[in-house]
Formats: structure tokens, C-alpha cells, sequence
């Protein structure tokens, strides 16, 4: 299962978007990056999808401020604290990945950290060139 989702030939796009996650799940991970690595760019580009899947500007603003967001429910909250977790520590504690691998499966857990790296990578990038929408 793991090679089948980090495949080299795998669409990011597909996995972000046909992946067991919603679109509001996704968004709020990416969101979590683009904090963590003070991506402007990444911020603007997404915080209107975020917007239009029902993210509120107040959890906006919590993420980017690295502040406990007030999310709607559990599995937003767990997200949250694995994004957070591996950002700051680039690893999952047992008791943390044992209870994310209980409430979101393997399968999900393999897509958010395939999403966080990804979205790091595209911080990276947009950081280095100081890229952002004008």
C-alpha cells in the first residue's frame, strides 16, 4: 500500500484530490505548512480554498498565527496535531501515530504526510524565489 501511494509516477494532484481526505482536510494541512514555513504565497493561494470549503477566517488566522485553531470536530482537530507534531518535530510520537492510525487508517495517515511533505517542498520553493501573488 505505502509504495502504491509514493509511487514516482503518482499524481500529486490525485492525491491530494482523490484521496480519503476532503477538500477542507486537505486545505487545512496545507495551511499548517504554509504557517509553519512562513509561505506568503502559499497562504494567498490557499486560504480562499480554505475559505470556500468552509474553513472560518478565524481558524485562518489561529494557523497562521501557529495558534491552537478552533476547529469544527475531532478528525480536524487530530489533523491538526499530527501537521503540527511532524512539522515541529519531524517525526510522530508513538502514542500519537498509534491514535491517528486508530481514528484515520494507515492509508489516510500515509496521505497527510505525503501532503505535508509535498506542500513543504512547494513552500520551499515559493520561499526561495519569493514567489507570491501581487
Amino acid at each position: 500500500m505505502f509504495v502504491e501511494l509514493v509511487e514516482p509516477g503518482g499524481s500529486q494532484r490525485r492525491r491530494r484530490y482523490h484521496s480519503s481526505l476532503t477538500l477542507a482536510e486537505s486545505e487545512l494541512l496545507i495551511l499548517h505548512v504554509a504557517a509553519h514555513y512562513r509561505c506568503v504565497g502559499e497562504q494567498q493561494i490557499h486560504e480562499p480554498i480554505a475559505q470556500q470549503t468552509g474553513l472560518s477566517d478565524e481558524v485562518l488566522a489561529a494557523i497562521r498565527a501557529n495558534a491552537p485553531p478552533p476547529l469544527g470536530t475531532a478528525r480536524q482537530r487530530l489533523l491538526a496535531e499530527v501537521a503540527n507534531e511532524l512539522l515541529t518535530t519531524k517525526k510522530l510520537s508513538a502514542a500519537l501515530y498509534e491514535r491517528a492510525v486508530r481514528e484515520l487508517g494507515e492509508r489516510t495517515l500515509i496521505e497527510v504526510v505525503g501532503i505535508l511533505g509535498y506542500y513543504a517542498l512547494v513552500a520551499y520553493t515559493l520561499n526561495a524565489f519569493e514567489m507570491r501573488l501581487e
